[in-house]
């Protein structure tokens, strides 16, 4: 789980990019706003 601010695309996209490296499996991030939801796509596309 992201501890990040999910508007924050770059910030989550890269805290999801160390926790992959450190071996998770299965990242979730909160998505509680619409300004969050907007950044999901972007979020994905982005590299770590």
């Amino acid at each position: 789980m992201t501890n990040t601010d999910t508007a924050d695309a770059v910030a989550t996209a890269k805290q999801v990019y160390e926790l992959a490296e450190a071996g998770s499996e299965l990242v979730r991030i909160t998505v509680n706003t619409p300004e969050a939801a907007a950044k999901v796509a972007e979020i994905r596309q982005r590299p770590g």
